[in-house]
């Protein structure tokens, strides 16, 4: 998004998944800062899959599951309060009003961090967007439904390509 937004000559076409112009509000990632940086980042893991994953792909026995699990837990203190300042500091909701660009916006029905709400939100600030929701799916629809993901992005990248 904002590759587009800064080098639109460069994106032709343009895949929205599960993100949006601007995510949270200062309190919320001011307080993960502050809880990373106190009681470290596993005192934020488990209510962070909740908003990645579907109940029935957060289980013990899933091997994938602890393995994603495992990937945010080695990340740094410093690294994940970083990020949380960036996405608490960027703000795209002007900007993106500008994109002239073929864009599909498509997220999980059930994605906990950036809800069908927000990304239909974000669809409507670019004109002529596409907007697709990915029937029993978190944050990561690649992850829990990744044929029907790769089906919605081909479908949509075969019409305007």
């Amino acid at each position: 998004q904002g590759l587009a937004i800064r080098y639109p000559e460069r994106v032709t076409a343009l895949v929205l998944c599960d993100t949006a112009h601007k995510i949270g509000d200062d309190a919320l990632w001011n307080m993960r800062i502050e809880t990373v940086n106190t009681k470290g980042i596993s005192a934020l893991t488990d209510s962070i899959m909740q908003r990645w994953f579907m109940p029935e792909y957060r289980t013990p026995d899933n091997p994938d599951f602890v393995g994603y699990t495992a990937m945010l837990t080695r990340t740094t203190t410093d690294g994940y309060a970083g990020t949380s300042a960036a996405l608490r500091d960027t703000d795209y909701t002007e900007l993106t009003r500008k994109l002239k660009v073929p864009t599909l916006c498509l997220g999980g029905d059930h994605d906990g961090s950036t809800p069908p709400s927000l990304m239909r939100e974000l669809a409507s600030l670019i004109e002529g967007s596409e907007y697709t929701v990915i029937e029993n799916a978190g944050h990561l629809p690649c992850i829990d439904q990744p044929a029907r993901t790769a089906s919605v992005i081909s479908d949509f990248l075969g019409r305007t390509l």
